[in-house]
């Protein structure tokens, strides 16, 4: 895959996890709590609810090292690879963890699977190909043996200056 489309499947997926961390992941029927341990608390009978800001962070995160990922080098790209994997994960165990909890919604469900296909993006992304094609704009072209002109030497050109040749005559 090249890096532009990998890239672009990563956004993509970065903004799939966005979209689904903004569903509402449970009914709120009874005090209920989308985040780490004490926090983010909703109280009991709070109507709408959103999503989890657990779940809006890991989707900004992942779009952020998405971007990233475009930058770097082999090495750069695996370590990058390595933590958009971890955040994949995460957001799927968080996803998890919210639909395997009382009143949660089908989106819960998805917020899982949507985590679980961008770490698997990610683990292809940053391990799928050894090295990207990079662009061949500044790359020095080949050098071809043979003879160089001699009008084309530019100590021969000073030396002819010097005797005071104009460069422009031509010979």
């Amino acid at each position: 895959m090249t890096r532009g489309r990998s890239v672009l499947l990563l956004l993509a997926a970065a903004g799939i996890l966005w979209f689904v961390s903004t569903r509402e992941l449970v009914t709120m029927t009874g005090a209920v709590n989308t985040g780490p341990a004490g926090v983010a608390d909703a109280a009991p009978g709070a109507s709408g609810g959103g999503g989890s800001p657990v779940l809006t962070a890991q989707a900004a995160a992942f779009a952020v090292t998405a971007l990233l990922l475009a930058m770097l080098g082999t090495a750069g790209r695996r370590i990058t690879g390595v933590l958009m994997v971890l955040l994949g994960f995460g957001y799927f165990g968080t996803g998890l963890g919210i639909a395997l909890g009382q009143d949660a919604t089908p989106w819960a469900w998805i917020a899982a699977a949507a985590g679980l296909v961008a770490a698997v993006a990610a683990g292809l992304a940053g391990f799928g190909r050894t090295q990207w094609r990079t662009s061949q704009k500044f790359e020095r072209a080949d050098i071809v043996e043979g003879e160089a002109d001699p009008d084309d030497d530019p100590a021969a050109a000073w030396d002819a200056l010097s005797r005071g040749e104009d460069p422009d005559d031509i010979r």
